[in-house]
């Protein structure tokens, strides 16, 4: 008895699970097939989304029709221009005219977003080049990777390239699928200041060290070493220089030109004074009206003076 109870159970439990899922892309136009030989006029049928009723026909009229949705000859479920709000699952019962049930069918519908082009970016470190592939938050998606136009062994989203196994002119691209549609990204070759200082250490397959490469590599960084200058590029310095000998040059004009400003004022000021002179009177060499006062009072009037005298006969 045991037995048959957990046989049973085993068998609830499996008829319970949902079917696997039919992905479908958002904007795509979807039929769901209904799984029956011939639906008669006088069939009831009946289709739920995720138990509720979306459609509904019982012997040849229409008694629910949800916005959306329709059906063909057959008895199959259409809906044009799906969007997201479509997923979930759907069940289809066919009864006859007495009410006994003729068919079912059940399906598990996945809508997803259209597939956008993924991005790479890559981040140099001390152990090697990390490459970044852009993957749609949220979706179950797969990753694989092309290397110089060949398919490598790695499928997650972020690839760790160590200096010895990446090479000058080495390209990378990662491809996403969603299931439905699959989109690759653009080659990128990642390029590293100190590619060459850790190139160094590699070998050939003889065991011999590449001197040629290794000393046209230094000749590049002893290059690159040049162009900085106090920690700053050198564009950057001769820009700086540039622009400081330009505000000074503006400085010394402006203190030119208000030194000549000031200069013509004053020689304008001194002219206007020149040409006054002759008009003012001169005060400086006149009599004190005090002293002229007393040198008239002790002056004798004509009454007192003395008679001249008069002539001899």
């Amino acid at each position: 008895m045991l037995t048959v109870i957990l046989l049973l159970h085993l068998i609830c439990m499996f008829s319970d699970a949902e079917s696997p899922c039919e992905y479908k892309t958002a904007g795509d136009n979807v039929v769901i097939k209904l799984k029956i030989d011939e639906l008669n006029p006088d069939d009831h049928l009946i289709w739920k989304q995720s138990q509720i009723k979306v459609y509904e026909r019982k012997n040849s009229v229409v008694k629910t029709k949800k916005e959306g949705f329709d059906i063909d000859q057959s008895g199959s479920l259409i809906m044009e221009n799906i969007q997201t709000n479509k997923s979930g699952t759907y069940n289809a019962e066919v009864f006859q005219s007495n009410g006994k049930s003729k068919a079912k069918t059940e399906i598990q519908l996945c809508v997803q977003e259209p597939l956008s082009e993924p991005s790479i970016t890559f981040q140099c470190v001390d152990e090697g080049v990390h490459l970044s592939c852009s993957v749609p938050a949220g979706a179950e998606m797969s990753v694989s990777w092309m290397k110089n136009g060949q398919k490598t062994d790695k499928a997650l989203a972020v690839l760790n390239v160590s200096w010895s196994e990446l090479e000058p002119g080495d390209s990378y691209s990662c491809t996403v699928s969603d299931g439905i549609n699959q989109k690759s990204a653009e080659y990128v070759q990642p390029a590293c200041s100190n590619t060459g200082l850790k190139a160094e250490n590699t070998t050939n397959a003889d065991g011999d060290r590449k001197k040629e490469d290794i000393g046209s590599k230094i000749e590049n960084n002893s290059d690159d070493a040049q162009s900085f200058l106090f920690g700053l590029d050198l564009w950057m310095v001769v820009l700086v220089a540039v622009a400081g000998g330009v505000f000074l040059i503006l400085f010394i004009i402006c203190v030119v030109c208000i030194c000549c400003r000031r200069r013509n004022k004053s020689k304008a000021e001194e002219e206007k004074e020149f040409r006054l002179a002759p008009l003012i009177p001169d005060y400086s060499n006149q009599p004190d009206e005090q002293y002229m006062q007393q040198s008239e009072s002790n002056r004798p009037s004509k009454s007192q003076r003395p008679l001249p005298p008069l002539p001899s006969v």
